[in-house]
C-alpha cells in the first residue's frame, strides 16, 4: 500500500518593505551627519558647470558644460597652445563672475599679452593673479591656502579657477639631463609623482560640491629611457605619474596638426565686411583622452589665431565657431545618410546641411537653415550657435548630455570636513630636484 505523502505547507514570507533602503539611508544621514546619500528618485546627475561656447566642444565631451568641482587636465607637445587652452577656460569662468589664480611653475615662461588677449578685461579687474612658484612645494602651498580660504569662509557661491602650469615644472628637461649624465633620474622625480598622486586623491574628494576648477597643464614627451617601441613609433608619456589622468574628470591631449602659417593675409568677415589682415594661424588637434562625462577618444580640430594691431597689441582667439562648422561638415559626410529615422532622428543633412565652395578669398560655406550663403566658416558657426532651436536639435542628435549651467549656486552641498591635505614628500635633504 502506497503511503500518501503530505504536501509541505508553503509559508509565504512577508514582502520586504519598499521603504527599508530609504530608512537605512536616512539612518546613516542622521548618524554620520552626511548629506551626500541618495536613494530612489533622489538619484540624479548633480554635475553643474560653465556652458561650453561651441557645439564642437559639446560634441567632444558629450556634455553641455565644463564641470565644476572637478580636476581638469590638459597635456600637450611643445608649442601646442596647451597653456592657451587653459587661459581660455579661465576666461570662460571669469565671464560668469569667477576669480582665477595662475600658479606658474616653469620659471616665468608666461606672456602677459597672450593672457590679456584671451582673458580680456578681467586681468585688470583684480580677479586674476599670477604666482610664480619655484617648485611643486610652492604650488602645493598656494593651492592649499587658496582652498582653505574658500572653505573656511564658506565662499560656496564664488566661482574659482586654479591653474597650475605646469604640473612638474622643468622636471622633464632635468630628467633627461640627469639620465644622460648619471644614468638614472634620481629619487626626487619619483617623490614628485608620488606627491601628486596623494594630493590629487585628496583634491578629487575635497572639491565635490564647490564651484572650483583645478586645472593643470602637463607636457607630452618621449620616454627618455625607451625612446621608441618595437614598431618604430615614439613612446609618448606625461611626467608625474598616472594618477593625474585617473583623478581628472576630463583630460585633454593637445597637438599641432600642421606647420604654423605665419604672416599670411587672411580674410575675415567683420560686421558684414570682408577685411584682410596679416594673421598667424596654428591648427590644433584636441583629443578628449579621458572623459568621465561621456565617451573617450573623440577629436576635434580648431584654429588658434593671433595678430597685432597698429599699436602692436596682440589679439588671440580660438576659432570655436569655425570648429563647429567644420565638425558638422565632417559628420554629415559620415553620418548624413547612415543614421535613419529608426532612432527618432532625421539624417544630419536634413537638420543642418553645410556646403563648402572654394573661392578667391578662401573656402566659403553655406547653411540654408541659418540663411547663410557663401560666408566664412566662423560666420556660419556663429549663426548656428545663436539659433537656440537649431542648437537644441543638434544637441539631441549627437546625444550630448544636458547638464545645468552655473546660476550662482551648486546643486549639492559641499563637503564640510575631510582629512587634511597630504604633506609634500621632500624625498631627499635637498628636496625635489625640479628647478
Amino acid at each position: 500500500m502506497v503511503k500518501k505523502v503530505k504536501k509541505k505547507e508553503v509559508v509565504e514570507k512577508a514582502p520586504v518593505s519598499s521603504t527599508l533602503l530609504r530608512d537605512m539611508v536616512n539612518s546613516n544621514r542622521k548618524k554620520y551627519s552626511s548629506t551626500r546619500n541618495m536613494v530612489g528618485d533622489e538619484i540624479t546627475d548633480k554635475t553643474i558647470g560653465i556652458p561650453w561656447p561651441s557645439l564642437a566642444l559639446m560634441w567632444l565631451t558629450q556634455s553641455t558644460i565644463l564641470p565644476l568641482g572637478k580636476i581638469i587636465g590638459v597635456a600637450g607637445d611643445s608649442q601646442s597652445q596647451k597653456s592657451s587652452l587653459g587661459f581660455e577656460m579661465l576666461g570662460w569662468l571669469m565671464r560668469y563672475g569667477g576669480i582665477a589664480r595662475l600658479l606658474e611653475n616653469e620659471g616665468g615662461k608666461w606672456s602677459d599679452s597672450l593672457i590679456r588677449s584671451l582673458i580680456g578685461p578681467f586681468v585688470e579687474s583684480g580677479n586674476f593673479s599670477i604666482d610664480e612658484c619655484a617648485d611643486i612645494s610652492e604650488v602645493h602651498q598656494m593651492t592649499t591656502s587658496t582652498l582653505e580660504f574658500l572653505f573656511k569662509n564658506q565662499h560656496t557661491s564664488q566661482l574659482t579657477g586654479i591653474m597650475v602650469d605646469s604640473l612638474m615644472g622643468t622636471a622633464t628637461r632635468e630628467r633627461v639631463k640627469k639620465i644622460t649624465e648619471d644614468g638614472a633620474a634620481g629619487r626626487s622625480f619619483a617623490d614628485g609623482a608620488l606627491f601628486w598622486s596623494d594630493y590629487m586623491k585628496y583634491l578629487a574628494g575635497r572639491l565635490i560640491g564647490w564651484p572650483v576648477i583645478f586645472l593643470f597643464i602637463n607636457h607630452i614627451k618621449d620616454k627618455p629611457a625607451e625612446g621608441f617601441n618595437p614598431s618604430g613609433k615614439s613612446v609618448k608619456t606625461t611626467p608625474g605619474g598616472k594618477a593625474q589622468r585617473y583623478y581628472s574628470a576630463v583630460y585633454f591631449w593637445v597637438s599641432r596638426t600642421q606647420p604654423t602659417s605665419g604672416g599670411e593675409r587672411a580674410t575675415w568677415e567683420v560686421n558684414g565686411d570682408l577685411i584682410a589682415c596679416p594673421i598667424t594661424i596654428r591648427t590644433i588637434k584636441i583629443k578628449c583622452d579621458k572623459n568621465s562625462l561621456g565617451v573617450d577618444g573623440r577629436v576635434i580640430n580648431v584654429d588658434f589665431c593671433w595678430w597685432y594691431d597698429k599699436e602692436n597689441k596682440q589679439h588671440s582667439f580660438f576659432n570655436w565657431d569655425a570648429a563647429t562648422t567644420l565638425l558638422l561638415l565632417q559628420e554629415q559626410d559620415t553620418r548624413g545618410f547612415t543614421r535613419s529615422n529608426a532612432d527618432g532622428f532625421a539624417p544630419l543633412r536634413d537638420i543642418c546641411k553645410i556646403s563648402a565652395v572654394r573661392g578667391a578669398a578662401g573656402d566659403c560655406y553655406s547653411c540654408k537653415r541659418v540663411n547663410m550663403t557663401g560666408k566664412m566658416s566662423h560666420t556660419v558657426g556663429a549663426a548656428i550657435h545663436a539659433d537656440k532651436e537649431l542648437m537644441n536639435e543638434l544637441i539631441d542628435f549627437f546625444h550630448v548630455h544636458r547638464r545645468p549651467a552655473w546660476d550662482g549656486s551648486m546643486l549639492e552641498e559641499p563637503i564640510e570636513d575631510l582629512e587634511e591635505p597630504p604633506p609634500i614628500n621632500e624625498g631627499s635633504e635637498d628636496g625635489p630636484d625640479i628647478d
